[in-house]
């Protein structure tokens, strides 16, 4: 079993940080910068959770979940002081964000799915 997770950043070493951090044999990450090519990747390979940055170049965060299957779970990520997003993330997690609380997340979402085995 593993967890499917795309991150989208328009920092390109943001999304390396997020890979090098995440990534193991249990957990697939795929980065994208654009956010077009993150939606239309979401379309066809539905992952199991979704973290997005709020402040994209083009876009937002928020604007981009609204493309995405409502389905799956998403996390906004903000270096913003407040933000009041309509779309209903799971979260919103503050720039810099905490890896020993990211990977509680992951993890239990690979316990969730061990159980479900």
């Amino acid at each position: 079993m593993s967890v499917r997770v795309l991150y989208l950043d328009d920092e390109i070493e943001l999304c390396e940080i997020f890979a090098d951090e995440f990534a193991n044999e249990n957990i697939q990450i795929s980065t994208f910068t654009d956010p077009q090519k993150a939606i239309d990747f979401a379309v066809k390979n539905p992952p199991d959770v979704i973290f997005l940055d709020y402040r994209l170049v083009a876009t937002s965060g928020e604007i981009v979940a609204k493309e995405m299957a409502n389905s799956i779970p998403k996390y906004l990520i903000t270096g913003e002081i407040s933000v009041n997003a309509d779309y209903p993330f799971v979260e919103i997690l503050a720039k810099p964000y905490d890896i020993k609380y990211i990977k509680k997340i992951l993890d239990s979402m690979l316990q969730d799915q061990c159980e479900l085995d």
